[in-house]
């Protein structure tokens, strides 16, 4: 035999049997195991038609006995004649005492012969004797020939390949579960956006399948005009080495809804990318809570506008890129005339709308790169960039002034305000944020002093001013609380007999070092800084003391006459300051008597009338102060529980020379006449204006031309003071 195997052709057939042994045979390991046994048997079929078969049962087990594959082959199909190699042994765990072929194996072989085929391939699952299972590949085939017939069969341990496959299914099970799963939207696009995998999550918030989804654009998803733009970007970045991140709109079947993308470069070869691998997650919340939070920061939570933050921020902003333009720019400090009563009598609801109205006419009057701010109550702030000088300004202040003037629609009511302006300018009033505001403020303020609805520039002189009136303010405050106040009182007569009818008392300021001030030198500034309320409490209680004090010397009978302002007439306190004041003198109600100015009762007449009633309750005596300046209807006057009409002095100065305040003051009297209410002149200083005021019947007048103000001590001395004059 062994010399059988040294000529050529043994040596020809060892080499097809063996080939794929040793180290070239773990080379060829990865080939599939029906390759492999095909050519195991192939070589075995070449090695029996070279053999005898005298010497084929014991050649044949020769040769199988160094082949690596486990084999076995059994001659004329008998078990009993089975040759079985090492390897096979190996797999089958056979002992020298053991060696019976399994009833598996038995099975399979049985099946082969039953079968037309001549070949067969199957799996077995069997126990070792580790107890551990183990899966094995049996490939069979019959060996028909003219001398003999037989059975090969290969034996191959997948276990470990079967492994694999289980943990690859698994795998891919648990990725379609997370996928199916997973709200976040996971998809596959090519460099055109062309989508080639969509998770059923992305095809769920369109409300499409996924084979409708698959070879569409990504970008017929996007919303708005932004698919060009995004696909440059992606292509732009640098999204291979790490995951790069976007912001999209998309418009899903419950609208448009905003996701945040990381995507990922996938590279084919040479490094280039291929497609993107994208991962969105709905941020739709968090966007919008980002924006609420930045609203609230940077934003009035009414008007919209923006707030004191973003102000500074916008004026550092434009101080930034002013400084390195040399432009100009300047700052429009506004404020509201008569906001406060509105405010006060209609409610904070009707105010607040006020405010969103005035906002909205704001931002309708300037320019897109201008900034309109609320800087609180009813102050707003607008910037206004790349002027040229202080006419510009001045255009825009006067466009704001006039777009206020026009009536606002509230609550089903036509309401009048209007606004006082203060302009500064860069870099001429102040070179930063601080100084610039201050400035416009203080400018603000000096229009509000001259006359309201006007607007004023800074200037230095204005600046001293406003230290001065800062300087007032503390004084006046000190003032109140340290008695430097003091009371003149201006007598009120009878036409027709002369007979004193009530006393006016006039507040005077005894200033320490300007000596006596005039009202018209602080009862405005005590208007603004609210002083107007602790100032209007002390001069009602000392006019009430001292109208006491003269009925105690037999002198009671003339009413004390104390004016109220708007604010004073609007404090929800006032009844039962009044009160307090009259009944800590010991006053009767009806020796009290309040005016209040005509444009005051007009602001909110309903309100004005529940108060006028209120005061009227209590029994005191009440009067419409500066009547023909506010355009009552008779039937406002009618509602109001009045007593007396006062006409303002500047029908009176020229009523004996004007038609025109002729014609007024005798409608007034008229009016009064005929709604019961005692008509008084004030500002008589002239025989001429007495003599008219006679002959057209008004009922009283006051005046120089009868006595200036005097003070509580003279009054003793004065022969009109409770006799005819």
């Amino acid at each position: 035999m062994g010399e059988f195997f040294n000529n050529g052709s043994c040596n020809k057939a060892s080499g097809l049997l063996f080939e794929g042994s040793g180290e070239e045979g773990q080379a060829c390991s990865s080939e599939s195991v029906a390759g492999r046994f095909e050519k195991s048997v192939d070589h075995l079929q070449q090695l029996v038609a070279l053999l005898s078969t005298s010497c084929l049962g014991s050649l044949i087990g020769d040769v199988l006995e160094d082949v690596p594959v486990p084999l076995l082959f059994f001659y004329d199909v008998n078990p009993e004649s089975a040759t079985v190699n090492s390897a096979a042994r190996n797999l089958l765990s056979w002992t020298s005492t053991s060696s019976q072929i399994p009833p598996w194996l038995c099975s399979q072989i049985t099946m082969l012969l039953m079968s037309n085929s001549g070949e067969r391939s199957s799996e077995v699952c069997r126990e070792c004797q580790n107890g551990e299972n183990q899966t094995l590949q049996i490939e069979l085939r019959r060996l028909v020939r003219p001398s003999f017939s037989g059975v090969i069969v290969a034996l191959y341990d997948i276990s470990k390949h079967k492994a694999v496959e289980q943990a690859l299914r698994m795998s891919e099970a648990r990725y379609r579960v997370l996928l199916e799963h997973q709200s976040d939207l996971v998809l596959k696009i090519d460099l055109h956006g062309i989508i080639q995998f969509a998770s059923p999550s992305f095809s769920k918030i369109f409300g499409v399948t996924e084979s409708d989804v698959s070879g569409q654009s990504f970008f017929t998803y996007v919303a708005g005009d932004k698919q060009a733009e995004f696909l440059e970007r992606l292509h732009q970045k640098n999204c291979r080495q790490q995951a790069c991140y976007e912001e999209i709109t998309l418009q899903t079947a419950q609208g448009a809804r905003c996701y945040g993308w990381s995507l990922k470069a996938l590279a084919d070869q040479g490094d280039a990318a291929s497609g993107y691998i994208c991962i969105g997650r709905d941020i739709t919340e968090q966007k919008e809570a980002e924006y609420s939070i930045h609203q609230l920061a940077y934003y009035d939570s009414l008007t919209g506008l923006p707030n004191r933050v973003l102000l500074q921020d916008r004026l550092h902003q434009i101080l930034s890129q002013t400084n390195r333009n040399e432009k100009k720019f300047a700052v429009l400090f506004l404020d509201l005339d008569r906001f406060k009563s509105i405010n006060d009598s209609l409610g904070h609801a009707a105010g607040d709308e006020l405010l969103k109205q005035v906002a909205y006419r704001l931002k309708e009057n300037i320019r897109g790169a201008d900034t309109v701010a609320r800087q609180g109550g009813d102050e707003f702030v607008v910037i206004l960039s790349s002027i040229e000088g202080s006419r510009q300004a001045a255009r825009v202040a006067s466009k704001i002034i006039s777009t206020i003037t026009h009536p606002f629609q509230v609550a089903g009511r036509d309401l009048y305000i209007g606004t006082s302006i203060g302009i500064a300018l860069f870099p001429d009033d102040g070179r930063d944020a601080d100084t610039l505001l201050k400035h416009a403020d203080m400018a603000m303020y000096l229009a509000k002093e001259s006359g309201r609805g006007k607007f004023t520039f800074f200037s230095h002189e204005l600046n001293d001013r406003m230290r001065e009136r800062s300087t007032m303010e503390a004084a006046l405050k000190k003032a109140i609380e340290q008695n430097e106040l003091f009371l003149q009182y201006q007598p009120q007569f009878n036409i027709k007999n002369r007979y004193l009818t009530s006393l006016e008392a006039f507040v005077r300021w005894n200033h320490p070092e300007y000596g006596v001030l005039m009202p018209g030198r602080f009862i405005p500034l005590a208007e603004e800084t609210g002083l107007i309320i602790p100032l209007g409490e002390w001069v009602l209680k000392t006019a009430c003391d001292q109208a006491a004090m003269w009925q105690s010397y037999g002198r009671g009978g003339v009413p004390v006459s104390v004016n109220l302002s708007t604010r004073q007439f609007r404090h929800p306190e006032l009844s039962e300051m009044v009160a307090r004041s009259l009944v800590v003198a010991g006053l009767p109600p009806h020796r009290l008597e309040l005016e209040i100015q005509e444009h005051t009762l007009l602001d909110n007449v309903e309100a004005s009338i529940s108060v006028l009633q209120e005061l009227k309750w209590q029994g005191i005596q009440l009067t419409i102060d500066d009547f023909g300046t506010g355009y009552s209807s008779l039937s406002h006057l009618r509602r109001f529980p009045i007593n007396r009409l006062k006409i303002d002095s500047s029908f009176i100065r020229n009523v004996h020379s004007r038609s025109e305040d002729a014609d007024i003051t005798e409608a007034i009297i008229s009016v009064g006449r005929s709604l019961k209410m005692s008509v008084v002149a004030e500002g008589v200083e002239r025989e001429e204006q007495l003599l008219f005021l006679r002959d057209h019947m008004c009922d009283e007048m006051q005046g120089n031309y009868f006595s200036s103000p005097v003070g509580s001590r003279d009054l003793a001395h004065c022969r009109w003071f409770g006799a005819n004059a």
